[in-house]
């Protein structure tokens, strides 16, 4: 399992977000990243989701958390073999990701925008 460290959301943001204003809570930003690997998640697009929702939800950095939360979701995706399939609309289903409730109560319904998804051994 490849995953997407604090290194490279910081690195991933700063190719989004230019100049980069930074972070604005480096401590949350390494809670939302860290978070994904802790294996509550049983599927790559679970992973990706929770990616991208921790980073979109918790505003880590100053400008660019929901452009940074999907670059990241997508690279976590792309370096574990996938892609995204799903036919809805990007910005809306980032909306979405950044609703203000719990993301367990709707992980299945953001999953489902994403395309096919699969079980994966986390080691």
């Amino acid at each position: 399992m490849a995953w997407v460290g604090v290194d490279d959301a910081l690195y991933i943001h700063a190719q989004i977000v230019v100049p980069s204003q930074g972070v604005r809570d480096p401590s949350q930003l390494t809670a939302s990243i860290r978070s994904v690997e802790q294996g509550y998640w049983s599927t790559l697009f679970e992973m990706a989701v929770a990616y991208a929702h921790h980073v979109a939800e918790t505003q880590c950095f100053v400008d660019g958390n929901k452009r940074t939360a999907l670059a990241i979701m997508q690279t976590f995706l792309l370096w574990n073999g996938r892609k995204l399939t799903g036919q809805e609309p990007l910005a809306e289903f980032m909306m979405k990701i950044s609703a203000h409730e719990p993301l367990a109560n709707r992980v299945a319904d953001l999953v489902s925008w994403l395309g096919e998804d699969e079980a994966v051994d986390q080691e």
